[in-house]
């Protein structure tokens, strides 16, 4: 058996701690979830990362006359500002480079003061910036650079093969999960 969300806790652990862009990320308060894909398909979404915050660290918000909060989640006291949900079989059969790529990508998502909010870019698109195209472009380097000094740790080596290899290999694939929290209205 192998749980990817472990093996994926790992890699986010290694990146954090060799990546300068990523430093400021604790992985113990990122929370590493296994999603089902809906379907079988190729295209869609490989990972979605999921704030514990509002924007600017908030615990609530205001819409509509109404407060909203997040729950609060703690898994082993610790208290969890991210979720980064990897969608699976879709996102182990991505190649390997492309695996990384999301991964970069999700990451660079969490806000440089690890506050519990996204990274915000300027404008109406501030998930990506100006081009979703410009910001995986940016993380492409970084993720060239990182595999030219680590892509020979065995950290890596589950990127290497697609979902049914895994199963071959393992027997059986698992990982942590949890479903996506919603905000809730209170008085």
């Amino acid at each position: 058996m192998i749980n990817v969300t472990d093996c994926l806790f790992e890699v986010v652990s290694h990146i954090a701690a060799n990546v300068d862009a990523f430093s400021h990320i604790d992985p113990n308060r990122v929370l590493i979830c296994y999603a089902q894909s809906r379907n079988k398909s190729r295209h869609g979404t490989y990972a979605k990362i999921f704030p514990t915050c509002f924007p600017g660290g908030k615990r609530f918000i205001e819409r509509g006359g109404r407060r909203y909060v997040l729950p609060t989640i703690t898994v082993e006291s610790r208290s969890i500002l991210y979720l980064l949900y990897f969608y699976y079989p879709r996102f182990q059969d991505l190649r390997f480079e492309a695996k990384l790529l999301t991964l970069f990508h999700e990451l660079y998502h969490i806000s440089p003061k690890f506050d519990g909010d996204l990274r915000r870019f300027p404008g109406k698109n501030y998930a990506h910036g100006r081009s979703r195209k410009e910001y995986d472009e940016r993380l492409k380097v970084w993720v060239d650079a990182y595999l030219a000094r680590y892509g020979d740790e065995p950290l890596l080596d589950f990127l290497r093969f697609s979902f049914a290899e895994l199963r071959r290999r393992f027997g059986y694939v698992t990982g942590s999960t949890m479903r996506m929290p919603k905000a809730l209205a209170v008085i």
